[in-house]
């Protein structure tokens, strides 16, 4: 799959939750979409970007 997003594993299946970019915004970063899992974190910035991939 291309796209920029998060590898996780969810009910013991491996799944690709992309970047919701109309759910993002400068207060959290949103993966995944309504029909499906999604989950939230806090902003990725250029400076916090490697230390958030470790998630």
């Amino acid at each position: 799959m291309g796209g920029q997003g998060l590898f996780l594993f969810i009910n013991g299946k491996k799944r690709f939750l992309p970047i919701n970019l109309g759910r993002s915004d400068n207060v959290g970063t949103v993966f995944g979409d309504e029909e499906n899992f999604s989950i939230m974190i806090g902003p990725l910035r250029l400076n916090n970007y490697h230390k958030s991939s470790n998630i």
